[in-house]
């Protein structure tokens, strides 16, 4: 599958002949020093107050005043579809932040991912895309079984929720959400409000319920709840999984798969 660097986010073509990844392509991949007589616009080391201020004086005596910082790493990711019979290979079109594909089980020339400015439309055939939603907020789409919903964790400003879709990216309905007696009861007890998060949504095989990754009861956990939002519950009976540590850190990984 060619040089690859830190591949993520496999997803299986319904008909299993191929694998669609995103991975680390172009971009800043290290810490870079630089002097420039603008301030930058990208992620700096340091706070602003930490940029140095060269001031130079040429022998005709014309002053320049340069600004001197250590950008932080600032890569690229692209999608590549890989063969699995034989290995080959083929990048995809994609925008300078392409991540967590997931390939439309009801139209095989079709995948969507998370892009720059929201999940993107990619026809395999064409070579084309375009754009499915236009929130910067939706991540790591999963099409149900029959490729007719997209289920996404959604950023909500602070925290983490699972958001489902049409697959023309219609028809948005939330699924989770903070109870408001959870945040008053906070409040009550003198803590800092804090709404739960909920991400990483994966559909059962059958496609009537979903799987999520929580912290309501104040670590990860693994969830399910009926595909309209229903019946939210533990996927385990209580102490299965005090062994498995989880965590969420939301960067474009696909977490959970049903099978």
């Amino acid at each position: 599958m060619g040089d690859v660097n830190q591949p993520k986010a496999p997803v299986w073509s319904p008909d299993g002949t191929q694998i669609a990844i995103s991975m680390q392509q172009g971009g800043r991949v290290n810490e870079e020093y630089k002097c420039s007589r603008s301030l930058p616009d990208d992620p700096i080391k340091e706070d602003f107050e930490d940029i140095r201020v060269v001031v130079e004086v040429d022998p005709d005596g014309d002053v320049e005043i340069k600004f001197c910082y250590t950008l932080l790493p600032h890569p690229f990711w692209g999608l590549r579809m890989v063969d699995v019979a034989t290995g080959g290979f083929e990048d995809l079109p994609r925008d300078l932040f392409s991540y967590a594909p997931t390939w439309d089980p009801a139209n095989n020339w079709r995948l969507v991912y998370d892009g720059e400015f929201g999940l993107v439309n990619l026809d395999l055939n064409q070579g084309t895309t375009w754009a499915l939603t236009d929130d910067p907020n939706d991540y790591t789409p999963t099409f149900s079984p029959d490729g007719s919903r997209i289920a996404v964790a959604y950023k909500q400003h602070d925290h983490w929720d699972v958001h489902v879709m049409n697959a023309d990216g219609s028809g948005r309905a939330r699924l989770t959400k903070t109870p408001l007696r959870v945040i008053a009861e906070q409040q009550i007890s003198g803590e800092e409000p804090r709404s739960w998060n909920n991400a990483a949504p994966a559909w059962s095989p059958d496609g009537t319920e979903i799987v999520f990754l929580t912290d309501r009861t104040g670590k990860w956990e693994l969830w399910v709840m009926n595909a309209d939002g229903s019946d939210q519950r533990p996927l385990f009976p209580a102490g299965a999984l005090d062994e498995l540590e989880l965590q969420y850190y939301g960067v474009g990984e696909r977490s959970l798969s049903w099978h």
